[in-house]
Parts: structure tokens; C-alpha cells; sequence
């Protein structure tokens, strides 16, 4: 007797428990993958200057987290050189959205957070570009704006684009 002679009982269960064991898989997969991204040093130093950015800490209270990325958007990815990375945070206050560009020259060097955005309530705004990328990255809402195609809005008084010099 082998599995082709199993009864309909026994097959039902074999379907549950490999249902069951696919969706801890997933699931395990799907934490160690987020972190890893949150134990990376590009990730880590674009939360540390959301946290330094004032108005951020106003508009979000503190202390300011982050929250689970959405694996699925196709805008999150990182690889030896290159990171991009939509993380949703939260404050005691509200909830927000940071966008960071990240680089590095090599593989052996440190990261470089290149620029932030931050998005509320369907506005956003740069409130960080590294002081020597300034001519690669400009702010949101400007005329050339890295490959953003969402309708973005610089608003006059959350625009304290701070430029921090390392």
C-alpha cells in the first residue's frame, strides 16, 4: 500500500500539514528577510537622521519606529551598491513614510544615506541630501526629481532641507 492507495482522510491531512508548514516557511522567510534589512547600515543611519529632523519629531512625536516594509513593492531594493527603501515608521502622534537612496563606491566601504523623503498624508518632501551628492539628487518636487513618479508636493513650511555635513 502506498500513497496512491492512501484514502481521501489521510490525504486531506497531508494537505493541511504541508499548508501549515508552506505558511510558517513564508512567514519565517519573510521576518528574516525584513531583518536583514534592518540590521543593514544604510537603514540604520537613515532612521538615526529621521530622528535627529525636527519637524519629524513634532509632527511624529517620539520615539519614532519603524514599521514592517512591504516586501512586495517593487521599489524596495537593495544590492552590493545600490539601496532604495520605502520604510513605514510611526510616532506616538501619527504614522509616515521614509524614502532613502543609498550608495556606496564598493563593497569593502560604508554605506552613504544619499537622500531622504519623508511622506504624510499623501505629501512629501527631501529633508536630507548628502552634501556631496547635491548635484546627483535634488529635492522632491523639483524638475528633475530621481525617477519619482508620484504627484509630490513640496510644502513650505516641512521643506527645512537640512544638509548635514559629516
Amino acid at each position: 500500500m502506498g500513497i496512491f492507495n492512501a484514502d481521501i482522510k489521510t490525504l486531506k491531512l497531508i494537505a493541511i500539514y504541508g499548508g501549515a508548514i508552506s505558511l510558517l516557511g513564508a512567514g519565517y522567510l519573510s521576518t528574516r528577510i525584513q531583518d536583514n534589512f534592518v540590521r543593514q547600515e544604510f537603514y540604520k543611519e537613515s532612521m538615526k537622521l529621521l530622528r535627529g529632523y525636527p519637524f519629524a519629531i513634532r509632527l511624529l512625536g517620539q520615539p519614532i519606529t519603524s514599521r514592517r516594509l512591504d516586501l512586495s513593492d517593487t521599489n524596495n531594493y537593495a544590492d552590493g551598491l545600490q539601496a532604495r527603501l520605502t520604510i513605514p515608521v510611526k510616532g506616538p502622534n501619527g504614522t509616515a513614510i521614509l524614502r532613502t537612496w543609498c550608495s556606496r563606491p564598493s563593497l569593502d566601504q560604508k554605506w552613504i544615506v544619499q537622500k531622504l523623503d519623508l511622506a504624510v498624508s499623501e505629501k512629501q518632501w527631501t529633508f536630507y541630501i548628502n552634501p556631496k551628492s547635491r548635484d546627483q539628487y535634488k529635492p522632491t518636487g523639483s524638475q528633475s526629481e530621481n525617477d519619482d513618479k508620484q504627484k509630490t508636493e513640496q510644502p513650505s513650511e516641512k521643506s527645512e532641507l537640512m544638509y548635514l555635513d559629516k
